[in-house]
């Protein structure tokens, strides 16, 4: 898979996810739409048992380094799991806060982070 489609199909199924949440009115289960969306595209080229698995970690062979968008984290591992340094831990990245919110009942906030992962900026010094 090539860096354009990667990050063309990232876009495509976030952005779609986003929709669902929207047109649901109401939080849902990430990776259940992950799956569906895969189903939909007839397309097998992700791992759907690995939760965090995404069209961008597939074109990195899952190294975070080599991510082709920026995520606002300061991991160097998983960055779409784990955001910003604390004391002992890290914060929860974008992916796991938009998962988590389907068992908190906050969908428009859900179907925002959705639409941030879909957008979020190309990095110019890894190809």
């Amino acid at each position: 898979m090539l860096r354009e489609e990667a990050i063309k199909k990232h876009r495509a199924m976030w952005n779609w996810i986003a929709q669902q949440i929207v047109k649901e009115q109401r939080t849902m289960n990430i990776a259940i739409l992950k799956a569906k969306f895969s189903e939909l595209q007839g397309d097998d080229t992700l791992d759907m048992k690995k939760s965090s698995n995404c069209y961008l970690c597939y074109y990195t062979r899952f190294d975070c380094k080599k991510c082709p968008l920026l995520w606002p984290s300061e991991s160097n591992i998983l960055k779409c799991e784990y955001g910003y340094k604390l004391i002992n831990s890290y914060s929860d990245g974008l992916y796991r806060q938009s998962y988590k919110l389907w068992v908190e009942n906050d969908w428009k906030l859900q179907a925002t982070l959705c639409r941030v992962i879909a957008n979020l900026p190309e990095r110019k010094d890894v190809k």
